[in-house]
């Protein structure tokens, strides 16, 4: 009788102890023994996944200064319609 009180006991003290921990760790945002600190870590890209995102993040730049481009013609477009207005 002893012993099953006592794996009872030793078991219920190991349930407290993993639930305690679980909270903590989400409270917390994560392990801090464990190899992710604070959620999970992005893995490696593979060469041609990094070369994708180059090619996207060129490509976005590209179409930013495009847009950007576009726009100081724009502006400046109507800063030459109102000097002529000006004008007459």
């Amino acid at each position: 009788m002893k012993m099953k009180t006592t794996l009872v006991l030793l078991l219920v003290v190991l349930v407290i102890c993993s639930e305690m921990n679980t909270a903590d760790c989400r409270r917390r945002g994560g392990s801090r023994r464990g190899k992710l600190a604070r959620g999970a870590r992005r893995p490696k890209l593979s060469p041609e996944a990094q070369r994708m995102r180059e090619l996207y993040q060129q490509r976005k730049a590209a179409e930013e200064e495009r847009k950007r481009q576009a726009e100081l013609a724009r502006q400046q477009q109507e800063a030459e319609y109102a000097e002529e207005y000006e004008y007459e």
